[in-house]
C-alpha cells in the first residue's frame, strides 16, 4: 500500500538510477543506444521531463557490477525509497538496477510494493504498475542473471589464459615491484622498495629473526608494504588495514622472506570466488596454483633465497637479543646428525650435541669450544678462497652493476615527487577548510575531524620525505672503494660472520674427541 506521504504528492518524485560496469563500457543495447552513464541519464531525464515528473535525485554507480549489493549509490537509493522520499525509480533497463534475480524479487516484487514505489525500465518495457508485466519481468530477471553468469565464466577463462602465459593479473603489484608503464600485466622492479626487500633477506642471513628485523625496519621508519603502496599507488586502499597501523611485524617480514615472486616467479590463482554472485573466496590447494617462472626481473638471487628458506625450515632459535649465533642451522653432530646447541660455562661458550643427556635418544657430547670452531672455519675458508683473489676486480664490477644506482636514484625522485604533490594537495585542502570555517559553511565538529586527518597525514608525509632524502644521500655515496672493501672482506674472511657462513658453507659436522683429536668436516657451497 502507498504511504500517506506518497499519496499527498500531486507530482511524483522520481529517482533516476544509472550504473556502468567494466564489461558494459563501449557497449550498445539492442536499439543501438550507448550504455554510457551520460546516455543513461539523458534517456531517463528526457522521459521524466516529458511526463512532467519531478526528479528527486540522480544516483550513479560507475564501475560496479550489477550483482554487487554493496554499490554505494544503489544503497543510498534504497534508503531514500524506504524513507518514502521517492515515488518512481527510473532506469534505462532492469539490468541497470540489478542482474541478481533474488534482488529483483526482493525489491521490485516485494519491498517496492510495500513502500508504494513504481519501477520503470525504459529499454526493456518493465513497469511494475502493470500487473500483466509480471511474467516478462521474471523472464528478464532470469536472462539478466544468465548474462552475468556467462560473463563471469568468460572473464574466468580469460584470466586463466593470462595467468598461464605469465601475465600478472592482480590489481596491485607485490611489494618491491611496480606495473610496467607499457604493459600493466608485466612487473618491473621498484628499486626503492626492492632495497628494503634485499635488506630483509640480508638481515635474516646475518642471524636476525623476523621480529628483530621488523623492529629494525620500524626504527629506520621505513613504511610497511601497505603504507608504501598508499604513498605510491593512486586509489590504493587496503580494507584489511587497521587504523593507524603502518608498522612492520614478524608476519609481514616472513611473508616477504617466503615469497617466490622475488625470484622472478609468478604464483597466481591462490584463491577463487565461491560463486559468481558471492564476494567470498576460498583458498586453492597449492598443487592447483598457476606458477610461471622468469616472468619478471628477480630482486633476490636463487642462492640467497634458498639459503633463507633452508634456515627458516630449520626453525633456528635466536638469542634474547633477536639474533642467532653464526653457526645456527649449519653445525651438526657427525654421528647422529642432530644440530649442536650453544651453551656457556664460565668465560667460554660451547657447542654440543642436542641429544646429549636426552631422556629418549641419547648421543655422546661431541662438544667443541665456540671460539675454537670459529678459528678452524676461518683458517680453512681462507685456504679455499685464496684461489679467488685474482677475481677481485671482476667481483667489484659485479657489485657495482647489481647496485643499479642510477635507476634507484630515479625511483627516489618519483616517490619524493608523489609525496610533495600530496603535501601540496593537503595544504590546499587546509586552506579551503579555513575558508569554509570562516564562512560558517561547515560544522565545527566536521571541521575539526577533517583538520586532524589532514594535519596528521601531512606530518607523516613530511617525516617520510626527510627519511627518503637522507637515504638517497647515503645511497649516492656508494663508490668503488666501498665495494672493494666488501669484496676483500669476503676473500679474507675477516671477521667471520653469519652472512659469509650462509653463502659459503653448506654444513659443518663435529665428531667426538678421540685420543685428543676431533674430526671437523666442512662442506662448502663452492670448490668442494
Amino acid at each position: 500500500m502507498k504511504s500517506e506521504a506518497a499519496f499527498s504528492r500531486v507530482t511524483p518524485q522520481v529517482a533516476i538510477y544509472v550504473r556502468l560496469s567494466d564489461e558494459d563500457k563501449n557497449k550498445t543495447d539492442n536499439l543501438g543506444n550507448s550504455e554510457s552513464i551520460k546516455n543513461q541519464i539523458a534517456l531517463a531525464t528526457k522521459y521524466a521531463n516529458e511526463k512532467k515528473w519531478v526528479i528527486h535525485d540522480i544516483y550513479i554507480d560507475d564501475d560496479w557490477s550489477g550483482l554487487d549489493r554493496d554499490r554505494p549509490e544503489f544503497n543510498r537509493l534504497l534508503k531514500d525509497c524506504e524513507a518514502r522520499k521517492i515515488d518512481i525509480v527510473l532506469c534505462k533497463d532492469m539490468s541497470r538496477f540489478t542482474r541478481d534475480k533474488i534482488v529483483t524479487e526482493e525489491y521490485l516484487e516485494t519491498k517496492f510494493v510495500e513502500w508504494g514505489i513504481r519501477f520503470i525500465g525504459l529499454s526493456d518495457g518493465v513497469d511494475t504498475s502493470d500487473k500483466a508485466n509480471k511474467k516478462s519481468r521474471e523472464i528478464n530477471a532470469l536472462v539478466n542473471q544468465w548474462y552475468a553468469e556467462d560473463i563471469s565464466i568468460k572473464v574466468k577463462d580469460t584470466l586463466k589464459i593470462k595467468r598461464e602465459t605469465g601475465n600478472f593479473i592482480g590489481s596491485f603489484p607485490p611489494y618491491g615491484y611496480k606495473k610496467s608503464a607499457h604493459n600493466k600485466n608485466k612487473l618491473e622492479i621498484d628499486e626503492v622498495a626492492a632495497k628494503t626487500v634485499r635488506m630483509i633477506f640480508q638481515l635474516y642471513l646475518e642471524g636476525y629473526g623476523t621480529t628483530a628485523i621488523a623492529k629494525i625496519l620500524n626504527a629506520k621508519q621505513i613504511p610497511n608494504p601497505c603504507t608504501y603502496k598508499e604513498l605510491t599507488i593512486q586509489n590504493y586502499k587496503n580494507p584489511f588495514k587497521k587504523k593507524s597501523t603502518s608498522v612492520w611485524n614478524k608476519t609481514s617480514v616472513k611473508r616477504i622472506l617466503r615469497n617466490e615472486v622475488y625470484l622472478g616467479i609468478l604464483q597466481q590463482h591462490k584463491s577463487e570466488k565461491i560463486h559468481f554472485k558471492s564476494k567470498k573466496r576460498k583458498q586453492v590447494p597449492k598443487k592447483y596454483w598457476t606458477v610461471v617462472k622468469n616472468t619478471h626481473p628477480p630482486i633476490i638471487d636463487k642462492a640467497t633465497f634458498f639459503t633463507v628458506q633452508k634456515l627458516m625450515d630449520t626453525k633456528i632459535r635466536s638469542s634474547g637479543y633477536g639474533k642467532a649465533h653464526i653457526f645456527a642451522g649449519k653445525v651438526f653432530c657427525k654421528d647422529c646428525k642432530s644440530p649442536l646447541t650453544k651453551s656457556s660455562s664460565g668465560k667460554y661458550s660451547y657447542l654440543s650435541c642436542a641429544l646429549y643427556n636426552s631422556s629418549h635418544l641419547k648421543c655422546s657430547r661431541h662438544s667443541i669450544r665456540f671460539d675454537r670452531l670459529i678459528q678452524i672455519v676461518e683458517d680453512r675458508l681462507r685456504r679455499h678462497l685464496l684461489i679467488l683473489t685474482h677475481k677481485t676486480d671482476d667481483l667489484v664490477q659485479e657489485v657495482l652493476e647489481k647496485g643499479k644506482l642510477k635507476k634507484e636514484e630515479q625511483n627516489y625522485q618519483v616517490l619524493k615527487k608523489n609525496i610533495i604533490k600530496r603535501i601540496n594537495d593537503l595544504n590546499n585542502g587546509l586552506k579551503y577548510l579555513y575558508i569554509d570555517k570562516a564562512n560558517k559553511t561547515i560544522e565545527e565538529v566536521v571541521w575539526q575531524d577533517i583538520f586532524e586527518q589532514f594535519t596528521n597525514e601531512k606530518k607523516i608525509l613530511i617525516q617520510e620525505l626527510k627519511r627518503l632524502n637522507t637515504e638517497e644521500k647515503d645511497t649516492s655515496q656508494i663508490n668503488i672503494k666501498v665495494c672493494k672493501k666488501a669484496v676483500n672482506d669476503i676473500l679474507q674472511v675477516s671477521p667471520l660472520n653469519r652472512t659469509l657462513i650462509n653463502n659459503l658453507i653448506d654444513f659443518i659436522e663435529v665428531g667426538e674427541v678421540e685420543n685428543g683429536k676431533q674430526e671437523i668436516i666442512i662442506s662448502y657451497t663452492f670448490c668442494n
